[in-house]
């Protein structure tokens, strides 16, 4: 299909690694349904409000949210997001990290949908093909 991998394209996001788009698609999901606001959700985020979000207050955030993200992705993802490496997420990484999970707000939640689908569709048949190559390979 064509299509599946057009809409995969759409859906992948230059910088960040394959692997952890899910979850960040999740988590901004998330984040949409509980804050309208970009704003708003940074500020959660940034639990002692010096304007920058730690590591440590990101990994706290995404558990309080309960996302379904381990503590290990949401790591990930926190190092992902701090672009210059300081070691901390400023408000422009956090804004076009979100911007970039390919999300355009509440408006696309329907496309948003059959990507998320596709996307977990695409893994299960990768996933099925690997445990098939094992039985294989036994």
């Amino acid at each position: 299909g064509g299509a599946l991998s057009r809409m995969e394209s759409m859906a992948r996001v230059p910088s960040f690694s394959k692997s952890l788009q899910p979850a960040l698609v999740d988590l901004k999901d998330k984040l949409y349904r509980k804050h309208e606001r970009i704003y708003d959700a940074f500020s959660r985020f940034d639990e002692n409000h010096n304007g920058t979000i730690s590591n440590k207050e990101f990994v706290n955030t995404i558990e309080s949210l309960n996302v379904g993200v381990s503590q290990q992705t949401a790591e990930k993802i926190a190092k992902e997001i701090d672009l210059n490496g300081d070691g901390v997420i400023n408000y422009f990484e956090f804004v076009s990290a979100l911007e970039h999970s390919g999300m355009e707000g509440l408006q696309s939640k329907q496309r948003r949908t059959s990507v998320i689908k596709a996307e977990r569709a695409a893994e299960e048949k990768r996933k099925k093909r690997l445990d098939a190559d094992k039985e294989k390979a036994a």
